[in-house]
C-alpha cells in the first residue's frame, strides 16, 4: 500500500476517489471509517490551492 503522501498526491491529482482515500487511510491507521467526513471538506481544486472568490467584483458603472 502506498504511503500517505502518495495517497494524498493521487487524490489531489484527481486519480483517486475520496471514498478510496478514506478507506485506505482508515485501514492503514486503524481509524474507524465513521470518524472521517463522508464528503471532503475541500474540493480537489481547493486542496491544490485554487480557491474561487465567493463574491465577484461589482461591475463599474459607465460615466455620463
Amino acid at each position: 500500500m502506498p504511503d500517505e503522501t502518495k495517497l494524498l498526491g493521487y487524490y489531489t491529482a484527481g486519480f483517486l476517489k475520496y471514498e478510496a482515500l478514506r478507506s485506505y487511510l482508515s485501514t492503514k491507521n486503524g481509524i474507524s471509517l465513521d470518524s472521517f467526513h463522508e464528503k471532503p471538506e475541500l474540493t480537489v481544486e481547493e486542496a491544490n490551492g485554487h480557491f474561487v472568490d465567493p463574491a465577484p467584483p461589482a461591475a463599474k458603472k459607465a460615466k455620463k
